[in-house]
């Protein structure tokens, strides 16, 4: 009110020496002002929740925007949440079936409904379609064939390398990281100093489809007929032929479940390529996911470079946040991930994947999940095309009896954050608490780094 009187007062009085000034605008601003405090008196300032409301992104995706909404105005977290759903990327707030890859792949065996279920309820749980890949049964009488001619191309193998390491084929082998069976060249290559000697074609048999034996079974299984394959010896005796005694670890040795393994996890990325998929996310059927999975995905993915091939969402037996993290802080460039219960191939990586799991020289020579780090071991795949995420975001359930090993199969035991599994069983009233999670592995001489975060964050919660 003092405004007004001097504004009335200066409009009244003029100076002798000065023109005098209409006093109507003043006036006229002076009511706008007035009305636009009446008119906020009446309409209190719009909440972040309002806000977020009327924005464009919640009203084209207000399904997928609503669980970010408070359940009243005076949410604390009302203005994060808008500013979540206001500049993140639309990968983030928009969910998508397939967490943003081309397909979800599940590899089982088609007479285990139970893994299947658990898998489809889990898929339900997260939102997600996933397509099933039959896995064979380590009993199918083309995994002995297969066998068998391992057991040829690995003699093959041994004489040849030998050759060029003058030395003797007794000394080739072992089923470590890095093993002969899968090294790309003849000679003796580490780590700092690869090999340079190429392999030769390998020999050609005019009895297969293609010239070799790995052709053959590739053509009769796009015919549907590689079941047809049997062993010469119907008595073949697998763990008893492809015993490797360079190998002091007996749990590494080939039996007919590591065999059908390879078959099955190359069975899925021959699909991918089929399907015409630029990305896959690859699972087997008795994992557990990070409730978060989508979200931190989308984060990742981001960073990614536009020549990824492969990305480990789940492994073992690692150490990956031992390599310094790329442009995220649960993103590594692998080193020597093993286990393949949850990994990512681009169209590139499963290209440059198949053609070594198809390799005649030594396909199926193996633990599959070999092969992936014994390419980075030998310098055979370009920097930066490989990476772990750490700690992992799939793990292992271990909650029932493997198809390939005694028991729940090995001692490693992952543990996640927020555990999708675990959701559903608080859900179904069927959770028993601590007792559930088991004992956590521990590596002999020390602990694994993110086991070791995984199992303190738990707890911590």
């Amino acid at each position: 009110m003092l405004f007004l009187r001097q504004l009335l007062s200066s409009s009244s009085s003029t100076s002798p020496s000065s023109p005098t000034r209409p006093a109507w605008p003043y006036l006229a601003a002076l009511g706008a002002g007035l009305f636009l405090l009446l008119l906020i008196s009446h309409h209190p300032p719009t909440t972040a929740l309002q806000t977020l409301r009327n924005h464009p992104a919640y009203l084209s995706a207000s399904s997928h925007l609503s669980s970010l909404l408070p359940s009243s105005p005076e949410d604390p977290l009302a203005y994060r949440k808008y500013l979540e759903a206001t500049t993140s990327p639309t990968a983030q707030i928009t969910h998508h079936p397939t967490l943003g890859f081309s397909k979800i792949y599940v590899l089982s065996l088609p007479n285990r409904t139970d893994r299947r279920e658990e898998m489809n309820k889990l898929a339900r749980a997260l939102g997600v379609e996933v397509t099933f890949v039959d896995a064979a049964d380590k009993g199918e009488g083309f995994i002995k064939w297969i066998a068998e001619r391992v057991g040829e191309s690995r003699q093959l193998r041994a004489s040849v390398m030998a050759k060029a390491r003058h030395t003797s084929p007794s000394s080739i082998g072992g089923l470590a990281i890095g093993t002969d069976w899968l090294s790309p060249t003849l000679d003796l290559g580490t780590p700092t100093s690869p090999g340079h000697i190429p392999f030769p074609p390998f020999p050609s048999n005019s009895s297969y489809t293609g010239g070799n034996w790995v052709t053959h079974l590739e053509a009769l299984h796009s015919e549907g007929r590689h079941t047809t394959l049997k062993p010469s010896d119907p008595a073949f005796n697998v763990t008893k032929a492809l015993h490797d005694p360079r190998e002091r670890k007996e749990v590494r040795q080939l039996h007919e479940g590591i065999i059908s393994t390879w078959w099955g996890q190359s069975r899925v990325v021959k699909q991918m390529l089929e399907d015409g998929c630029e990305s896959a996310l690859v699972l087997e059927d008795d994992v557990d996911v990070e409730w978060e999975v989508e979200r931190i995905w989308s984060r990742i993915r981001r960073r990614l470079p536009k020549d990824w091939g492969v990305v480990m969402l789940g492994h073992c037996w690692s150490h990956e946040i031992l390599s310094p993290w790329y442009l995220h802080p649960l993103l590594h460039p692998s080193v020597s991930p093993m286990c393949l219960h949850g990994w990512a191939l681009s169209t590139l990586g499963a290209r440059r994947l198949q053609a070594h799991l198809q390799n005649p020289w030594h396909a199926f020579s193996t633990a599959v999940d070999l092969v992936l780090p014994s390419l980075l071991y030998h310098h055979e795949l370009p920097p930066y095309s490989t990476f772990s995420i750490q700690p992992p975001l799939i793990i292992q359930r271990k909650d029932g009896p493997s198809d390939l090993q005694k028991g729940s199969g090995s001692k490693w035991r992952g543990v996640l954050g927020d555990s999708t599994v675990e959701r559903l069983k608080r859900d179904e009233g069927v959770w028993k608490g601590e007792e559930e999670v088991g004992e956590v592995w521990h590596e002999e001489g020390g602990v694994d780094p993110a086991t070791a975060f995984r199992e303190e964050r738990h707890c911590a919660d």
